[in-house]
């Protein structure tokens, strides 16, 4: 007897009611074992079925009074009594595709006895594994993946998890520890998975920043419990890379420690791309007949929408594929769309996540073709997703979709509910095709901004405000936004989906408060907001804005966008050398701010200055007045209040730039550990810039730029380095003991664990962090969004490094709300930081 799904709605008794009306009208016996069940002993054992390759844990259950035993745990659906596996033939193409993965991978054997080098079956594994077993196979070694994702893989992962990763990187950790527990096992290989190519749909075609910095998050987990890292082979891969860059790149990273040179392992590269295409255009050629078949049935089929390690590892989605197919629909593949032939849209057009961009495809794809459905297998705190969902639904508009979130927990009760529900809509579903979504987007030029008030997000007070008077002076009428509040948070929450980073909604509700306090027409005002093109969330914001803002009517608000690509050159010349001097002025102003205000004896009064010079400074860059004998008068200012002759503990603060340096975000993080008696020094916004403009060098380095380019980024570089040290110069004595590092220096430092191909914060965070450490930072502290990717990595690791330098570090994630910074009091109580003064002394000297 099968139970309608709506029943859930009902409650349990009233399920077990219908249960007892139709046993009654089928004249059923019960087998019901009397309410005092739960007084009886009960004994659980468990058992391997090996009757596939899922080897399924099953649970047994010996009861008191009963002779049967009962037990679940069947991931193919076989009743307990049956003897074989249950094969399923809306499941076929699943199977097939399995099957064509592994025959891709066994294509060439490696030579007999080869040494053995294992790989984690997790992450991009489920999708190039034959690339890189060729890849080892023709360079003489046999790489093997770990076992299947089970129980015992899931639990390995729970002791060596060393922040908030989502479940794919946690279940890493248990296959990597798997393979170094095996004896047979000397080296496991992981490499830094940069990017899939290029593309002409999208700006890029990244990889996710979990499967980018993956050897560097392990080899912190290797390193902490105890194993030597040097068990570990890295590598970076970016299939972006011409032949030539590949060899020296890989031979760099493996060639002496597998003792091939670089003509052997050229060509074991050029063998295994080869394989990847061929094995690509396999998928795409029987794709094409599977999926015209399938749609020839004139019923409902689904695709399952997700990234290869969500989709095809029965062992972390709890077989759900296989479960949908039970349930009589046909499952697709999403790798035997033909999503090559699918067009994303120029509103998708930043779309630089690789599976982001495909999971588009294959639901513009579903959303046109009749009797075609998905069904989205996602994870809590995957990153991309949490706008990728976003996009998906606009996309299927009223068309039915599921969205599965999965987890490390392995209960799949709730699903099974909301799969059976889905089932049922299918059936009675009558919507056959859904017209293409539309994406309104304005004019976002310079010129489109003229004539409307530009906001200026809140980065910090000063920033922002300085920042919109240097755009005063091309010509637009910008103004900060006010900092964010509650009210403003929530709003943006409300209009977003919610898993979001924060900055994102903090931006936006506050830019629509903002805009409705004016009262005035929404068209008279732009929002500023720059962008950049990955690997991480931020670059999302003007895409997601723009959706929010098309959905109340405001599909006239232009949102002007400048990129981290060129270093933010996205106006003339001479309006650069101001935006980049007015960010200047703003960091080094609040560096005069926090360097006095924890020994001041007038409590407060370098505050007041501060709001004094963030306006006197706007003045004097709206005025493009000469800045050197402004910048003096300010330092004197400054050093004029008087100040305890006494020294603080130190707290460097990192992490994601907007949440630093955005006093709502962090809860005021500054003003918390200057009043647990402590001095922060905050990484500033330039710090940021600086790497862009340095990465954007150093890339030049390696795809060959011409001779005029590089000596164009060499000035630019020269020229924005030199005037921050000219400003700094300016206030000296007061912050000499506070001047940056070189950005080299920074991203030397952070380089020790992931690659410069990396290009995010990552890097510079970590690196930054060592720099305070090196120059006597007492405490480090990290901030980020919740659910940060960057901001999760970066937490793993440091677990490493301050054991390494002995220096504490605090994680800190933000989500708009609590007192997390409640931890500060604790870090500095143990520092023996004091808000009472050791020493009275008032010569205007910080110790």
């Amino acid at each position: 007897m099968v139970v309608s799904p709506y029943c859930h709605q009902m409650g349990s008794f009233g399920v077990a009611l219908i249960v007892k009306q139709r046993m009654e009208e089928n004249q059923a016996k019960t087998r019901f074992v009397g309410l005092d069940f739960a007084e009886k002993p009960v004994t659980l054992s468990k058992d391997e079925c090996s009757l596939c390759a899922n080897r399924c844990a099953i649970t047994y259950a010996e009861v008191d009074g009963l002779t049967e035993r009962p037990s679940w745990g069947y991931l193919c659906g076989r009743e307990p009594d049956e003897k074989a596996m249950r094969i399923n033939r809306e499941f076929a193409l699943m199977r097939q595709r399995n099957r064509l993965w592994k025959e891709a991978a066994e294509y060439l054997q490696p030579p007999k006895n080869a040494p053995v080098i294992g790989m984690p079956r997790a992450l991009l594994a489920h999708s190039h594994y034959p690339f890189w077993r060729r890849f080892f196979a023709e360079l003489g070694y046999d790489l093997q993946l770990s076992a299947p994702t089970d129980r015992r893989i899931i639990e390995k992962s729970s002791d060596w998890v060393g922040a908030d990763y989502c479940f794919p990187v946690k279940l890493a950790h248990g296959h990597l520890r798997d393979l170094l527990e095996n004896d047979t096992i000397q080296q496991v290989f992981i490499p830094f998975m940069v990017s899939a190519g290029h593309t002409e749909k999208a700006t890029e075609a990244y990889f996710c920043p979990y499967n980018i910095a993956l050897p560097a998050v392990l080899g912190s987990a290797m390193w902490l419990n105890g194993y030597d890292e040097e068990r570990l082979l890295k590598a970076t891969c970016d299939f972006r890379w011409d032949d030539a860059t590949a060899a020296e790149r890989l031979t760099a990273d493996l060639g002496k420690r597998l003792g091939r040179n670089k003509r052997k392992v050229a060509a074991a590269w050029k063998a295994a791309k080869n394989l990847m295409t061929s094995h690509e255009e396999t998928l795409r050629r029987i794709g094409r007949d599977a999926t015209a078949q399938a749609l020839a049935a004139d019923k409902p089929a689904v695709v399952i929408l997700g990234r290869p390690y969500n989709v095809y590892d029965p062992g972390a989605n709890l077989a759900l594929p296989e479960k949908i197919a039970r349930l009589g629909l046909t499952v697709l593949p999403m790798d035997f769309l033909p999503l090559d032939e699918e067009d994303i849209g120029e509103e998708f057009r930043n779309m630089y996540w690789n599976y982001g961009r495909k999971v588009i495809e294959a639901a513009r794809f579903v959303a046109r073709t009749p009797n075609l459905y998905a069904v989205c297998f996602s994870n809590f705190s995957c990153g991309p997703d949490s706008f990728i969902q976003t996009y998906t639904e606009s996309i299927m508009g009223e068309k039915p979709m599921l969205m599965l979130e999965l987890d490390e927990h392995g209960a799949d009760a709730g699903y099974l509910t909301r799969l059976e529900a889905f089932a049922d809509v299918l059936a009675n579903s009558t919507i056959e095709r859904v017209p293409r979504y539309t994406f309104n987007r304005p004019a976002a030029d310079p010129a489109s901004a003229k004539g409307r008030t530009l906001w200026v997000p809140p980065m910090g007070e000063a920033g922002a405000a300085l920042i919109a008077a240097a755009e005063r002076t091309a010509g637009y009428d910008a103004q900060p936004l006010p900092v964010e509040d509650l009210k403003a948070y929530l709003k943006g929450r409300a209009v977003t989906r919610g898993g979001e980073c924060l900055p994102c909604p903090a931006t936006l509700g506050t830019f629509l408060s903002t805009v409705e306090r004016t009262g005035n027409d929404p068209s008279k005002h732009a929002l500023f907001m720059p962008t950049a093109e990955g690997p991480c969330r931020f670059g999302q914001y003007c895409t997601l804005d723009r959706m929010a803002m098309n959905r109340r009517g405001w599909d006239t608000v232009p949102i002007l966008s400048w990129t981290s690509v060129d270093t933010y050159d996205g106006t003339d010349e001479e309006t650069r050398r101001w935006l980049w001097r007015a960010i200047v002025l703003s960091d080094t102003l609040f560096k005069l701010r926090c360097r006095v205000t924890p020994y001041e004896t007038d409590p407060g009064a370098a505050d007041r200055l501060y709001y004094t010079w963030i306006d006197r400074l706007s003045r004097a860059v709206e005025n493009r007045e000469k800045l050197d004998p402004v910048m003096v008068s300010m330092r004197n200012d400054f050093m004029s209040i008087p100040r305890h002759d006494i020294k603080k503990p130190l707290v460097g603060i990192v992490g994601e730039i907007y949440v630093r340096q955005n006093r709502f975000t962090n809860q005021e993080l500054v003003k918390r550990i200057e009043q647990a008696g402590g001095e922060a020094w905050l990484a500033p916004i330039t710090e940021w810039i600086l790497y862009t403009a340095y990465v954007e060098a150093w890339t030049q380095g390696y795809r060959s730029a011409s001779l005029l380019e590089k000596m164009g980024n060499l000035l630019k570089n020269r020229f924005m380095a030199g005037e921050e040290r000219h400003f700094m110069d300016l206030v000296s004595p007061l912050l000499d003991e506070r001047h940056e590092p070189p950005i080299a220096e920074t991203v030397q430092s952070g380089e020790r664990f992931v690659p410069m191909d990396f290009e995010g914060e990552v890097i510079i965070t970590l690196g930054r962090a060592i720099e305070y450490m090196k120059n006597g930072a007492d405490l480090v502290i990290n901030c980020a969004p919740f659910g940060c990717m960057p901001g999760s990595i970066t937490s793993g690791i440091f677990q490493r490094i301050e054991r390494e330098y002995g220096v504490p570090v605090a994680n800190m994630f933000y989500d708009g709300e609590g007192d997390l910074n409640r931890l500060v009091d604790i870090y500095l109580s143990n520092l023996g930081a004091s808000n009472g003064l050791a020493a009275t002394g008032t010569n205007g000297q910080t110790g």
